[in-house]
């Protein structure tokens, strides 16, 4: 079984996110800031990491740069509700 672990701070979103992954019988693990994100992902080296950009604690770019340097297969997916314009 595929495993995703999604790190989000907005709840509503990452739940939605998480019913997606289950639906498809995947495996799925939660983390609600950066810290916690980078401690599942050593834990549990899930097959695709999605990480929101913008998050207390680590922000994204931080968890990437982490995740990047530990885990050099695992895929990772930047998420953001960011409007940039």
């Amino acid at each position: 079984m595929p495993s995703v672990l999604i790190i989000e701070d907005d709840e509503d979103g990452r739940q939605a996110l998480a019913k997606l992954f289950a639906r498809r019988d995947w495996k799925v693990f939660e983390a609600a800031d950066g810290d916690s994100g980078v401690e599942l992902a050593l834990q549990n080296r899930p097959e695709v990491i999605l990480c929101d950009l913008l998050m207390p604690k680590s922000n994204g770019f931080q968890v990437c740069r982490t995740i990047r340097q530990k885990l050099q297969p695992t895929k990772i997916i930047v998420v953001s509700g960011r409007d940039y314009a």
